[in-house]
């Protein structure tokens, strides 16, 4: 009697070995593909970060130059309300993009949300940076 419990036993933990193979194997696929897709929303994002500056004509590399802080100022304030609220990043995140801390994606966020009730022109160019925005990530799609 206890020899067939034990063959019922050994029998059973095989079928859990198996399941837990194939578990794991799907665990791998699913893996692979996030990091696929992590891959191509960071791309998307640096798109997005060229969109905006592109808009203004200000080249992504004078983000850090000195004597262009007024200037890189409203294209970082839309990249990071358009990556924070349509997007769903973290201000850590969206730092990350212009080499800051958290403190200045939320210091942006705070002072577009401002602005953009103030100044139409500001809304203008949000409303066109993410209509742009939105248009490249279509044209990638149907490619």
């Amino acid at each position: 009697m206890e020899s067939e419990k034990l063959k019922e036993l050994t029998a059973f933990a095989e079928q859990l070995s198996e399941q837990i193979f194939e578990l794991n194997l799907k665990i791998e696929k699913l893996s692979g593909a996030k990091k696929r897709n992590t891959n191509n929303r960071r791309e998307d994002i640096t798109k997005l970060l060229n969109i905006c500056f592109e808009h203004y004509g200000i080249e992504v590399s004078d983000m850090d130059k000195a004597g262009m802080r007024n200037e890189v100022s409203a294209p970082k304030m839309i990249f990071t309300k358009i990556c924070y609220d349509d997007l769903r990043m973290s201000y850590r995140e969206i730092a990350s993009f212009y080499n800051k801390d958290r403190t200045t994606s939320n210091y942006f966020y705070n002072k577009c949300q401002e602005q953009l009730k103030i100044y139409k022109y500001l809304k203008n160019d949000y409303d066109t940076i993410k209509k742009a925005y939105n248009q490249s990530l279509e044209e990638k799609n149907t490619k």
